[in-house]
């Protein structure tokens, strides 16, 4: 739904809001699903991860028409980290949980979301993902901050966290 809405020119329907609204509400309550049924599991949080940074790409690329190239921006950031830590070692270290990042994180697909929403003001819509942008580059930029100082530390001086250089 998301490929014809980048590659044709024309916005997805109200039928691909409900559908992209349906997962992030699914995405929502799957991790307190998964911790009260005891089938939390370290791969299933990045497994979640994954399917997040996902939704956000499909959702960004059904964007682009509407709002501009620059919205993939907010897709890409999370491949981009990655990436990144195949040249950085210290960007694949381990981050402390951190309800912020979790915030901003939920707010990705809820702008996205309202900007694809027909009716709703494109100024508005952009506005919504111009902070989702702004406040995803500040979360992702404090946590290189903090994992470049993790790493930096040798392991037991207190930096609360266990990385391998």
């Amino acid at each position: 739904m998301a490929v014809p809405a980048l590659l044709d020119g024309n916005p997805p329907g109200p039928s691909f809001v409900v559908l992209g609204c349906v997962a992030f509400l699914l995405d929502a309550v799957d991790g307190a699903v998964a911790r009260r049924t005891g089938s939390s599991t370290p791969e299933g949080g990045r497994l979640d991860i994954q399917t997040d940074a996902a939704l956000v790409l499909v959702l960004s690329c059904a964007a682009v028409r509407s709002l501009g190239p620059w919205v993939l921006a907010v897709g890409l950031m999370w491949y981009a980290f990655v990436a990144a830590g195949q040249i950085r070692p210290a960007l694949r270290g381990v981050l402390k949980s951190n309800r912020l990042r979790k915030v901003i994180g939920a707010y990705q697909p809820f702008a996205v979301l309202l900007a694809l929403t027909p009716g709703v003001p494109q100024g508005l819509g952009a506005g919504a993902v111009a902070l989702a942008l702004l406040s995803l580059v500040a979360s992702f930029g404090r946590d290189v901050l903090q994992l470049e100082r993790s790493h930096r530390r040798p392991v037991g001086h207190g930096s609360g966290a266990e990385l391998v250089n």
